[in-house]
This record gives structure tokens, sequence and C-alpha cells, in this order.
């Protein structure tokens, strides 16, 4: 017979069972504004592909950085988009430091900006790297400012 108790017990194996299986766990730090999550070793997964760290646009609401920033970057003749973002940060960490580049994949698309990592290394130096110029409205104004529009395609 099936019992309520049998469904609940069904019901909670198929949750943890999507946990432990899935594509992906749970957002381990929220680090405006990026989230940047590990995935889930297994079948599929690219060795440079381990962590993802993104920041999205408005079809996510606001408080995303493509938003946020939007006139900024229009101010100073930039798209702002997903692509645009992949550009300006691959441009700061070459500058600071160019051997990160070897452990990120860019993905970006014209709403989101994505970048996958092979370590977690790797992530805390994207995040040492990006977020003193992307962490604030002050800061990502003055590498605007001084950034010139004609290096860039975005």
């Amino acid at each position: 017979m099936f019992t309520k108790e049998k469904a609940l017990a069904l019901l909670c194996l198929g949750f943890f069972f999507c946990l432990l299986v899935g594509c992906r766990e749970r957002k381990t730090t929220n680090t405006w504004p990026f989230i940047y999550y590990k995935q889930i070793e297994g079948a599929g997964q690219m060795p440079t592909r381990k962590y993802a760290i993104w920041a999205k646009g408005s079809d996510d609401g606001p408080g995303h950085l493509i938003d946020e920033y939007d006139d900024l970057f229009d101010k100073y003749g930039f798209s702002g988009n997903g692509y645009s973002l992949a550009e300006h940060i691959e441009s700061i960490i070459q500058e600071k430091d160019a051997g990160l580049l070897t452990h990120l994949d860019f993905d970006p698309n014209g709403n989101e900006f994505l970048v996958w990592a092979d370590s977690e290394d790797a992530v805390q130096r994207f995040m040492d790297d990006v977020l003193p110029v992307f962490g604030n409205a002050s800061t990502m104004e003055a590498y605007l400012k001084q950034a010139n529009p004609d290096n860039f395609s975005e």
C-alpha cells in the first residue's frame, strides 16, 4: 500500500538524489557582483570547468552587474553586455596576473558574463584581481574613465 509516509520518503529521496547527481552544487558564495559555484564532478565535466563565475543581466531582475553598471558603460562608450564584461575582465587580469588566464575559460553571451575556472585557487585569484574594480560604482567608473574604447570591440 502506498501511504503518505512512503510518498514523503520517496520525495525526500528524490530531492537528495537531485542534489547529489545534479549538474552543479548549490551556490557556495555570493560575492557581489559575481556569484560562483562548484560543479559536481562527474561524466561530461571538462577539466577546466570545475567552477563557474557569473554575473547576469536584466532577465534576472535588479541588482545584477550588467544592469547596475549599464549607464556607466554607456557613458564611456562601452556596451556593458556579457561580451564587453569579458573583454574588460580579461584585460584587467592580463595586467595583474596574466598566468591566471590559463586557468580560465571565458564563455559570455549578450546578457550574461560567464567564466569557468579550473580550481578554487583560480576563483580566488579572479576575485582578488577583479573585485577591486567591479566591486562598486566608483571604482568601476574610475576604471572605465581611463579605458580606451578603441581597444575593445564591445
